[in-house]
């Protein structure tokens, strides 16, 4: 009988109401208090209880544009792709590798994961080049009549194990790629 007089709100439980107050759960955050990092019970409640949520009704990134740059085969780029898609997500995801193989990986990726009004439009780029960087942003707003919600930037040249003695014309290619043309897409 005291169940029928709770509101559907008081019903459902959360998991956050299920960490014991002495225990640190695997998954949680932290806020700074002084020097110090500890663990924040409110904030991780939330972000579990949301957690939840996610799995249980699923994720829409309806009517959201997206911008991804560095997404290949095998790449987190990739996955975060195919999330997004089937999400309902319209994309526009750039490669430095245009050919049919590409577009082929692209087109199959969307067989596989586009959902009811996800969009993916591939276009050839190069990160490097100042004149690619506008021309992209001038076809997402101006051919496309797109507002970016996100941009997701994975393109990168590797540099591992390079001591700063050792900066040579792929580590400039690599810095320009990866911050100089970084910060002048998200800028134009």
């Amino acid at each position: 009988e005291k169940e029928s007089n709770l509101t559907a709100s008081q019903k459902v439980q959360r998991v956050s109401s299920l960490v014991p107050k002495d225990t640190v759960p695997f998954l949680h955050l932290r806020s700074k208090e002084g020097e110090e990092w500890v663990y924040d019970r409110a904030l991780s409640g939330e972000f579990l209880d949301a957690l939840e949520q996610a799995a249980k009704d699923g994720v829409t990134f309806a009517n959201k544009n997206v911008l991804i740059t560095g997404a290949g085969a095998g790449s987190i780029g990739a996955d975060i792709l195919q999330g997004l898609l089937s999400g309902g997500a319209k994309v526009v995801v750039t490669t430095s590798r245009y050919s049919r193989k590409v577009t082929e990986f692209y087109q199959s990726i969307y067989t596989r994961f586009g959902a009811a009004g996800s969009t993916l439009v591939v276009v050839p780029f190069n990160q490097a080049s100042k004149t690619d960087v506008l021309g992209l942003t001038d076809y997402i707003y101006n051919t496309l009549k797109w507002d970016l919600d996100f941009i997701i930037p994975f393109a990168a040249i590797p540099e591992n194990g390079i001591e700063i003695d050792g900066i040579d014309s792929k580590s400039e290619l690599a810095h320009r790629l990866m911050l100089t043309n970084l910060l002048r897409l998200i800028g134009s």
